[in-house]
C-alpha cells in the first residue's frame, strides 16, 4: 500500500477534496504521459519533480521497485540529460 503524502497544504479539506477532484478527472481520462509533463510544466512544477525524482532515485534502487517504474525514472532523466 502506498503511503499517502500530506503536505501542509492538503491539511486543508477544501484543498484535500479540489486534490481529489483533479485526481479523478485524470484517471478517468487515462492521462498519458505526455499529456501528464505538459500538465505538470503549465502548472510550473517541472523542476520541483525534476528535483523530487533526482532525490528518490536512490531508494528506487534499494526497494523492490518494478523494472518499468525503474525505467519511466529512467527516460525522465534522460529526457532532461542528467
Amino acid at each position: 500500500m502506498k503511503e499517502e503524502i500530506e503536505s501542509v497544504l492538503m491539511k486543508d479539506p477544501q484543498v484535500k477534496r479540489g486534490v481529489e477532484m483533479v485526481l479523478n478527472i485524470l484517471k478517468e481520462i487515462e492521462v498519458d504521459g505526455e499529456t501528464m509533463q505538459y500538465i505538470i510544466e503549465q502548472v510550473g512544477m517541472e523542476e520541483q519533480m525534476l528535483k523530487q525524482l533526482k532525490e528518490t532515485d536512490s531508494s528506487y534502487e534499494e526497494t523492490d521497485t518494478s523494472s518499468a517504474e525503474k525505467d519511466s525514472v529512467g527516460s525522465m532523466k534522460r529526457l532532461k540529460g542528467w
